[in-house]
């Protein structure tokens, strides 16, 4: 753990040289007591080294010997980016996903699929949005990058909003929790007659434990917000 812990501060700091030193001694003196994390915590470090080889061997080490099934954690981040038009990230998240949908049967492959699609449309744009206000503040990209979320969100809405009407609040069995928090980013990310519509569904959904309350909570409030009125939460 001390060593782990020496990577990942090393990590944080920018040297990657040194942490990823601090993560392969840990490796190799301490091999039974790694977790899943530490190995795709390695792979981020090797990533941003522009090493992809020695990225691609840790995830599988975390997704293979580890069983690390973070789908939505690993599509977002941006640790990762260099990685995404290398063929074996495609082959990885296949196997991300595949493993899901093993470990629970009751769950709808195409629905699942097509939740997961949504999620990664809805956070592409954001996480570059946010990379660039912090190393390019004020650059022209910005704008076009508010576009491209803007219309992503448009048709996201659409897909989720039949969604909803057709089959009502879907729950973990069905979508699992990746996909359950994926509706409701996109909800959260839909203009007020949205928010308002499905509002009474959601928190049905809470009671029914079917949503974290915390994010009823964050929508309530918006919702409040946007109407003029205080915060409930």
């Amino acid at each position: 753990q001390d060593l782990v812990k020496a990577g990942g501060q090393l990590y944080k700091t920018g040297n990657f040289k040194e942490s990823v030193r601090e993560f392969t001694d840990a490796f190799q003196q301490f091999p039974d007591a790694i977790a899943a994390t530490d190995f795709y915590n390695c792979a981020c470090v090797y990533a941003l080294l522009g090493n992809p080889d020695s990225a691609f061997y840790f995830l599988f080490q975390a997704v293979n010997t580890k069983n690390y099934s973070n789908y939505k954690n690993l599509i977002i981040d941006n640790d990762l980016i260099s990685l995404h038009n290398d063929g074996r990230w495609q082959q990885l998240t296949k196997q991300m996903k595949d493993y899901r949908l093993e470990n629970k049967k009751t769950l709808d492959r195409p629905l699942v699929e097509m939740l997961d699609t949504i999620f990664y449309d809805d956070q592409v744009d954001r996480k570059e949005w946010d990379r660039l206000q912090q190393q390019e503040p004020g650059s022209p990209k910005l704008d076009t990058l508010e576009s491209m979320i803007r219309f992503r969100d448009s048709i996201n809405v659409l897909k989720i909003s039949k969604l909803l009407d057709q089959h009502g609040w879907l729950g973990y069995d069905i979508i699992g929790r990746d996909g359950v928090q994926t509706v409701f980013l996109v909800i959260q990310h839909a203009d007020l007659a949205i928010q308002e519509k499905y509002l009474p569904m959601i928190e049905l959904a809470v009671e029914k434990n079917e949503l974290d309350r915390n994010l009823f909570a964050l929508l309530k409030d918006r919702t409040l917000l946007r109407t003029g009125n205080k915060q409930l939460y």
